[in-house]
């Protein structure tokens, strides 16, 4: 098998066998569902023995931190769509400070409804967007939403995403503030001391008041 073809099944190691051979097969030309799985085989068990191998596997880590961001972004997005009953109408979008908006906020909300729709990883997924635009009753007058090309929206909703990831991760920083500093771990001499004077004190015995016979 030459360097191409490993790489090329890279993307099937990536992915962790997640879609069927099938799926593989149609994005790989000239080869079946069968040949991808034998060649998936064999590349799992002899790829590292390659003199191509660390470019390899610079190309795996790097498909997999792109499937994690995306998986990241995608369940961020839901959540998000979740978190109000009428996304429509009550979603909330947290601007930067920074000028230079150009979209309004009916038209970011729209964009992020119809690619959770969608999904992030459904073919032409801003292809079908930019017709939706058109088809849409609200945006009949909007010219400057309605002219934009997928290239365009593709763009606006990857800055959607970012701001969405920033919102969540400053969430995050200020839960984890919240919570304050953990405490110093106690030394082996004040967990003794600790547990000593957390004991109950043991009970004296109670003397007997009854006389001894004669």
């Amino acid at each position: 098998m030459n360097f191409f073809d490993f790489c090329s099944y890279a993307c099937v190691y990536m992915r962790r066998r997640s879609e069927p051979f099938e799926v593989y097969a149609a994005e790989i030309q000239e080869k079946s569902a069968s040949d991808v799985e034998k060649y998936y085989k064999t590349f799992e068990t002899k790829w590292k023995t390659l003199a191509e191998a660390p470019r390899i596997e610079a190309r795996i880590a790097e498909g997999e931190a792109k499937r994690n961001k995306r998986d990241n972004l995608e369940f961020l997005l839901a959540k998000k769509i979740a978190s109000v009953r009428y996304p429509m109408q009550e979603l909330e979008l947290n601007y930067p400070t920074t000028k230079g908006k150009v979209y309004s906020e009916e038209e970011d909300r729209y964009l992020l409804c119809r690619l959770w729709h969608y999904g992030m990883q459904a073919d032409d997924v801003f292809e079908r967007i930019k017709k939706d635009i058109t088809e849409f009753p609200v945006f009949r007058f909007d010219w400057f939403f309605k002219s934009r090309s997928p290239q365009e929206l593709q763009r606006r909703c990857n800055t959607l995403l970012s701001m969405i990831e920033k919102e969540a991760e400053t969430k995050q920083q200020e839960e984890m503030k919240s919570k304050g500093p953990k405490g110093k771990k106690r030394g082996i001499d004040e967990v003794h001391k600790a547990e000593k004077d957390s004991r109950p004190p043991t009970p004296a015995l109670k003397k007997s008041t009854k006389k001894k016979k004669t």
